[in-house]
């Protein structure tokens, strides 16, 4: 399988991966394919952002959000049950938005 913004997007969105973070609004995703079928590479830029109003980025560790967990672990487990190796993954870049759409940390 090769990885693509759709499937990434929809997974990501599924219930079973932000009933673990209640505080997403939402991810959106982009997906950079090396272009080899045989031992394909990815890099992957992951945006959320965020429903509650009082995370800021001094206090998202407090609040229970992660982002550098949600993808050392989870993100990466879900990739897994698709078929995609973590090897795979050059790199996994994040970009994390406030309510009002303001960017408060990568």
């Amino acid at each position: 399988m090769i990885l693509s913004k759709k499937i990434l997007d929809l997974l990501m969105n599924a219930n079973s991966f932000k009933k673990k973070y209640p505080m997403v609004d939402r991810f959106e995703t982009e997906v950079v394919w090396d272009g080899d079928v045989e031992l394909p590479s990815y890099k992957i830029l992951v945006s959320v952002y965020l429903n509650d109003p009082e995370i800021t980025h001094k206090n998202m560790y407090q609040k229970g959000f992660d982002p550098y967990w949600m993808i050392f672990k989870p993100f990466h487990e879900l990739l897994e049950k698709i078929g995609i190796d973590r090897r795979e993954i050059d790199q996994v870049y994040t970009k994390i938005y406030d309510v009002n759409g303001e960017y408060i940390d990568h």
